[in-house]
């Protein structure tokens, strides 16, 4: 019996470190605003922890406009689709801003969220105002989150990620 209870103890410890269920998606708009609530109101570090937890799990959501012409099939290799995500922007200083893809490639989240430290981050920034809406269009409208890099190489390695994922 002792050997269920361990074995089971284990099988639960592993889902929760390296798996992410779906109850932990963010599809609809009352999701997306009770996480910009959260992250509007938590300290820096844990700020840095649901940036990665988001990050993580929207790379299984397909995210699609609200507004496609038409209706968005599923798409293959992601769980399900979307049309409510923030927007990420990644910069530092003396660079140009660049935007996360709106479905990056697995490999270029992995390596965003091995950086996304409180070594590596000057600021976590989230904007949701009007004007944003008005400057980004539709993907404004979920909130725009601003990832200010403290390190040029980092944010370089990344900006390179972005503009070729191959």
């Amino acid at each position: 019996m002792r050997k269920y209870l361990i074995l089971f103890l284990l099988i639960v410890s592993a889902t929760t470190l390296f798996g992410q269920g779906k109850e932990n998606y963010i599809i609809s708009f009352e999701e997306n605003s009770a996480w910009i609530n959260n992250f509007k109101t938590a300290e820096f570090e844990n700020r840095t922890r649901l940036l990665k937890q988001r990050l993580v799990a929207d790379q299984e959501i397909y995210f699609s406009p609200a507004y496609s012409h038409g209706k968005t099939p599923k798409q293959p290799d992601f769980d399900t689709i979307s049309h409510v995500r923030p927007l990420y922007l990644i910069k530092t200083k003396g660079e140009e801003q660049v935007f996360l893809p709106a479905n990056p490639d697995k490999t270029l989240v992995k390596k965003l969220a091995s950086i996304l430290d409180q070594e590596n981050i000057a600021s976590l920034e989230l904007k949701e105002d009007e004007t944003t809406k008005v400057i980004y269009g539709v993907r404004g409208s979920y909130g725009i989150i601003v990832i200010d890099l403290k390190n040029k190489d980092l944010y370089t390695q990344l900006k390179e990620l972005i503009q070729d994922p191959a």
